[in-house]
């Protein structure tokens, strides 16, 4: 009797193995890495962007000094690299190292757009390389890398420009910031054109929404006077940048596109912790739970004290720190212009959900390109390849 009691607990152990090993192990990220193993696949993440997107570790044209040395990291790059287990990120994305977005602007789209709809000098040193710089020094890149070996691997693209463009639009008179938008959002495209030919085959893109820049810390430091005017302009203009995004993204044909609903995400972030802090709750239960996020307003590093911090109430003693927060993982944003790393890793989740299910917003657009191509070939084929292959189906 004993040892037929044995005998059923190593059964009932043996069934609860198989039934993790097929069941609960292909949730874990290690059944992922066993299997990359197991494959000899390599993967990388290629970065496009500026200081939302730059890792601080350069391949070329590295800059005297790190403007990405006080940023906290893992930025969502980074943090989407190790989600998706990629074995190298190659860093093109530039930043100023600058929280003044409007003297000193991050990598735009189009310098030459910002530059003539702002009428500034598209020379000017304090322009950072744009977005047809970097895919430029990536294609040099990959040519001599292709020259030195042949290497087979699955490439991800992130591409994230817009906060520093649209901060250089915002109190320009409506249709020539409108114009600014279109423009800009055009010669996106046309660099992921550029992206698509050189790889010669459909490509991969996270392509992040931008979030309304007037929740970001740094724009409570517009001046008092025109601060309606510049929410108002800043607002439309982000709505305008993220149709214009969906618009190009959905009709494009190089390759799927992730689009990542950043300001979606940002505005829950901010509205869960709003719930909380009134003490009002959804049918969701949103309101209920603690926030993500104790802190939405104030960023973990104080803002440089200007006196026109206009939005916010200045006996709040968050707002009137002068020393870092003593706990960064509260705080949304790490300082007046970006978000924290735990917010940065949040946002990764969100982007890495999209490329492992395959989430293709262009699917459509894809999918006809793909019938059109088809039946261009068989409009192409010679009469005598035409009747072959009819002979081959009906045999």
């Amino acid at each position: 009797m004993r040892t037929i009691n044995r005998l059923h607990a190593i059964v009932f152990l043996g069934i609860c193995s198989l039934v993790y090993v097929g069941w609960v192990l292909p949730t874990l990220r290690v059944q992922s890495r066993f299997q990359k193993v197991l494959s000899g696949s390599r993967s990388r993440l290629v970065v496009f962007g500026d200081s939302y997107s730059d890792t601080g570790v350069y391949k070329v044209a590295v800059p005297k000094t790190n403007p990405q040395a006080n940023a906290s990291h893992p930025l969502w790059t980074e943090a989407l690299c190790a989600e998706l287990l990629c074995d190298s990120l190659d860093n093109y994305a530039r930043s100023s190292g600058s929280l003044d977005f409007k003297a000193h602007p991050d990598a735009l789209v189009d310098t030459d757009v910002v530059a003539n709809v702002t009428n500034q000098n598209p020379s000017n040193a304090k322009f950072k390389a744009d977005f047809g710089m970097q895919v430029q020094r990536w294609i040099n890149s990959e040519q001599q890398r292709l020259n030195r070996t042949a290497v087979q691997e699955r490439t991800v693209f992130t591409v994230f420009f817009g906060i520093s463009d649209v901060w250089q639009f915002v109190g320009l008179e409506d249709k020539e910031a409108h114009e600014g938008v279109r423009q800009s959002i055009r010669t996106l495209f046309a660099q992921l054109d550029v992206i698509a030919q050189f790889m010669r085959k459909p490509i991969q893109v996270v392509l992040p929404h931008i979030p309304d820049i007037t929740f970001l810390p740094a724009f409570s430091q517009q001046p008092e006077g025109p601060f309606p005017t510049y929410q108002r302009s800043a607002v439309f203009l982000v709505e305008k940048w993220n149709t214009e995004l969906e618009r190009a993204a959905r009709e494009f044909v190089g390759g799927s596109i992730h689009l990542l609903s950043m300001n979606k995400w940002l505005l829950e972030m901010l509205r869960e912790q709003q719930m909380y802090t009134i003490g009002i709750a959804d049918e969701n239960g949103d309101g209920k739970r603690a926030p993500t996020f104790t802190e939405t307003t104030n960023p973990c590093l104080p803002l440089p004290v200007t006196g026109a911090q206009y939005p916010f109430d200045m006996d709040d003693a968050d707002s009137n720190r002068t020393e870092p927060c003593t706990d960064p993982s509260q705080y949304l944003f790490w300082d007046g212009m970006h978000l924290s790393s735990k917010a940065h890793r949040l946002l990764a989740l969100e982007a890495a959900d999209l490329v492992s299910h395959n989430d293709t917003f262009n699917l459509n657009a894809l999918r006809k390109h793909e019938q059109e191509l088809a039946e261009k070939k068989d409009k192409d084929k010679k009469p005598g390849e035409a009747e072959m292959d009819s002979t081959n189906s009906e045999s």
